[in-house]
Formats: C-alpha cells, structure tokens, sequence
C-alpha cells in the first residue's frame, strides 16, 4: 500500500434537502474524475482516497496530500469538469 495519499473532500459542494443527498456532491465527482483519470495514467506514486470533510467549506473542492514525516498540503477551490 502506497503511504502517499491524496484525500478528496467528498461533502464539498454538497447539495442536500433536509439532511437527504439530492445529488452527488462537487467533492463526489471531483473524486470519480481524479480516479478515472489516474487510472489512465502511469503514475502510481500516491494513492486516492475519498474525507468526509477536509475542513474548507468556504473554498469547495478541496483536495490534501500527506504523507508520513511530510507536511500536508491542501488544495482548495478545485472544480470538476463536465
């Protein structure tokens, strides 16, 4: 297992209706395209893994790298691509 990973927030851009999910979040599909497209490339260095939240609602999509003995590094303000 790859100790490198990038978390994807997966409540960033959420759209809900009384507690319910009324569709896919921003974080959600942001995620699926990370993972589609990473499986077509040949980097194999980190691997990608869904956060419930990272923490930056106020800047959705927001993605982090770690690593252990490194720092974090965060992303904020990404956008998925239709």
């Amino acid at each position: 297992m790859n100790q490198h990973v990038m978390s994807v927030c997966t409540s960033c851009a959420s759209a809900h209706r009384m507690k319910q999910a009324i569709r896919r979040s921003g974080g959600e599909r942001l995620l699926a395209q990370l993972q589609t497209s990473y499986q077509a490339s040949p980097l194999a260095s980190f691997t990608i893994a869904p956060n419930e939240c990272l923490g930056a609602c106020d800047r959705a999509c927001a993605i982090a790298f770690n690593a252990p003995g490194k720092y974090i590094y965060s992303h904020l303000a990404l956008v998925y691509r239709h």
